[in-house]
């Protein structure tokens, strides 16, 4: 049975053979950027120009995967056919972390969160 919590933006992955849970907490994605050398915004800049390189997708892992894994061992199984599930989990984690769960909880039937309106007062003239 899967511990994976759609709700909170996890995502299940298989690397050789093992399940992991890419889980989206704040310290999992700062420690994604700095392994990457980039914020959010440069990795789907690189992503949307074609640059999806495997060292990525490893490092992401690396940072973000319970149970944890270093960067290499992932990468090899990654070349040894486990990339294209794992470029589809990365797209799908990134995409709930953007999204913020919005997605998600209406796709489940479930309420999005009013939006917040600020209204500004017209300034006297």
């Amino acid at each position: 049975m899967s511990k994976t919590n759609e709700m909170r933006g996890e995502v299940e992955l298989t690397i050789d053979g093992e399940v992991l849970t890419l889980i989206p907490s704040y310290e999992n994605i700062a420690a994604m950027e700095r392994a990457l050398g980039m914020g959010m915004t440069g990795l789907l800049y690189e992503w949307q120009n074609g640059n999806v390189q495997v060292g990525h997708v490893a490092k992401i892992v690396a940072a973000v995967a319970e149970p944890s894994r270093e960067e290499v061992p992932v990468g090899e199984a990654l070349l040894k056919g486990d990339l294209p599930a794992a470029i589809t989990a990365m797209i799908t984690f990134l995409t709930n972390i953007l999204n913020a769960g919005e997605e998600r909880a209406e796709s489940m039937g479930k309420q999005k969160s009013p939006k917040r309106v600020i209204k500004r007062k017209a300034s006297p003239k």
